[in-house]
């Protein structure tokens, strides 16, 4: 009896629990009909027709801003006042003041470690006033300098200074240049530095002609980024990337951009030289790394007149962007090398077993310090 009580009470919980989901269903039927699904009827973006609309872009109103510009003393005059008039300190607006229309543009992360911001556009005149309110309201001031360090530091190219053999690039480089020399030719003769000594050719200016020739070419993106990395792997042929790739370019000419990252001491500066030592040298440099170890004695740099110091033939690249990044307590860079040299030297180095180093001589130093190249896009 107890059983047939038990089956009994099981089967009628089934018929409840199948009629409860057909309630369910009925429902939800009906909701979908009478309330269309979201994610079927995903509303697209649109944009407000007035969004960008500003009397910025009228130039009669720009210039009536521009020329109705209280004077900084008054302004100073009656925030004297209020702050004696009035209770809080304040200083009310007159109908005299000027309306200066603005338009602030969103920005996204431009993936060197900036973040996202705001792109502020104003009339002519206005910037210094407006500056001192960001200022005064707890901005950070940074130019063009610290934007190239930010892009450094993250390690990223910068434009234009690590894009070689743009127009860009070489209307900057003849200004550093100039400047440079300048400041070179300005101190006394027995306190300048002595290229001729450190055997530096181009003190002032990088000669990435000289890596490529004419028909120099600069390969970017993360199609050649690849095609790079397959080649110093010995995957695949450089020269048949760039017939595949790039049927009118000469791979011998073609340079890639790369991040440095030093393997011992040394901060890179610009123009620094990057030198492909091949094997032997690495190999001592290993050796005397572990001899080092044992005795205690740091070793963490070749000079220039050692056996093993690598020659103006075994340049590959130049130093674009370089310098001290606090974020990793270490020297780092940004530099241009010559993909040929470059898959050269890393496939000499792994027919040898040895690790993939580069090194970097600044062309004030008589010392070569390795480091490792990271190509970047």
């Amino acid at each position: 009896m107890v059983l047939f009580l038990y089956v009994d009470f099981v089967c009628v919980l089934c018929v409840l629990c199948v009629f409860y989901k057909c309630i369910l269903w009925v429902f939800w039927i009906l909701f979908v009909y009478s309330h269309p699904f979201p994610f079927l009827t995903f509303p697209q973006r649109t944009w407000p027709s007035t969004l960008a609309v500003s009397s910025l872009w009228d130039r009669p109103s720009r210039s009536s801003v521009s020329s109705s510009r209280c004077p900084e003393k008054d302004i100073n005059a009656r925030r004297a006042a209020a702050r004696v008039s009035l209770s809080p300190p304040a200083t009310p607006y007159t109908p005299s003041d000027a309306r200066i229309p603005i338009i602030i543009v969103r920005l996204s992360d431009t993936g060197v470690g900036s973040g996202d911001g705001w792109s502020v556009i104003l009339p002519s005149g206005w910037g210094v006033d407006f500056w001192k309110l960001l200022v005064f309201g707890g901005a950070r001031v940074g130019g063009q300098r610290e934007s190239r360090s930010l892009a450094l530091f993250g390690g990223a190219a910068s434009f234009p200074h690590d894009y070689p053999l743009c127009a860009a690039f070489n209307a900057t480089a003849e200004l550093d240049a100039a400047a440079a020399e300048a400041t070179h030719l300005r101190r006394p003769p027995a306190k300048r530095v002595a290229f001729a000594k450190l055997r530096v050719a181009a003190a002032f200016r990088a000669p990435f002609d000289s890596l490529g020739g004419s028909a120099t070419w600069v390969a970017r993106g993360r199609a050649a980024v690849a095609a790079v990395s397959d080649s110093c792997a010995g995957e695949t042929e450089w020269a048949n990337e760039v017939k595949a790739k790039w049927p009118a370019a000469n791979p011998d000419a073609a340079l890639v951009t790369a991040r440095v990252e030093m393997a011992a001491r040394g901060v890179p500066a610009e123009r620094a030289a990057i030198y492909a030592g091949g094997p032997a040298l690495i190999a001592e440099w290993g050796a005397r790394q572990r001899r080092a170890a044992r005795t205690a004695a740091p070793f963490e740099h070749i000079g220039l007149d050692d056996a093993l110091a690598p020659s103006e033939d075994d340049v590959i690249g130049y130093v674009t962007s370089g310098g001290y990044a606090p974020t990793a307590g270490a020297g780092t860079a940004i530099a241009t090398v010559a993909v040929a040299r470059l898959v050269s030297h890393m496939r000499a180095c792994q027919s040898e077993k040895a690790e993939p180093l580069v090194w970097v001589r600044n062309v004030t130093s008589p010392v070569f310090y390795p480091a490792r190249l990271v190509l970047i896009e």
